[in-house]
């Protein structure tokens, strides 16, 4: 189990970097390409739309992404030759790199309304590598060691005791409590966004 957790947190550093730029600009392009207008003529709430948009966008940027680390499951199961390394490897993945995905797909959708997307992409690269790659250093004030990165290093330290020569030994409630603090975060984003893209509508 530690090796497949900690191929999954290794992933997870890159991983949604690749996520919150492919992202950023789908609500944006459904504006440009004038699908947004079509579809407030149908008779499906904003609310149904965005969290489609939301669930549905999130899934498909991951398929992709969640096959690369499959090579790595095809791997390990050749070697151990157990069939239990498929559901340690699904659960490692929902419970160190969701949290984290989810957060960062809120946030992908949500900012580029507001700023242009390759502005967002340029401050979300620059907030991914700050917030979450500086994992050694203890000089510079970041987010990396906290229960508020998405990069899901403190979740799997936690749960896994992955990264312990860098991180110590994460109290397993601190692994808990990045995992609800991510997903809240992400819901109240997407709330905001809704309210936003009502009050839009009227002005």
């Amino acid at each position: 189990m530690f090796t497949i957790a900690d191929i999954v947190g290794n992933g997870e550093l890159l991983l949604p970097l690749c996520v919150g730029c492919l992202l950023a600009d789908r609500l944006v392009r459904d504006r440009q390409v004038k699908v947004a207008e079509l579809f407030e003529t149908m008779d499906v709430s904003l609310r149904m739309r965005l969290w489609g948009k939301y669930v549905g966008t999130l899934i498909a940027t991951c398929v992709p992404l969640f096959l690369v680390l499959s090579i790595f499951m095809g791997y390990i199961y050749a070697a151990s030759q157990s069939l239990l390394v498929i559901p340690l490897f699904v659960l490692a993945f929902l419970v160190i790199a969701v949290p984290g995905l989810l957060f960062v797909a809120a946030f992908s959708l949500a900012c580029p309304m507001v700023m242009p997307v390759p502005l967002y992409q340029f401050l979300f690269a620059g907030y991914w590598l700050w917030g979450n790659l500086f994992l050694k250093q203890q000089v510079l004030p970041t987010l990396s060691r906290t229960i508020l990165t998405p990069s899901g290093s403190v979740i799997a330290n936690g749960f896994f005791s992955t990264n312990t020569e860098i991180l110590g030994t994460t109290p397993v409630s601190a692994s808990i409590a990045s995992m609800i603090v991510l997903v809240s975060v992400a819901a109240m984003v997407m709330i905001a966004l809704e309210r936003f893209l009502k009050w839009q509508q009227f002005h």
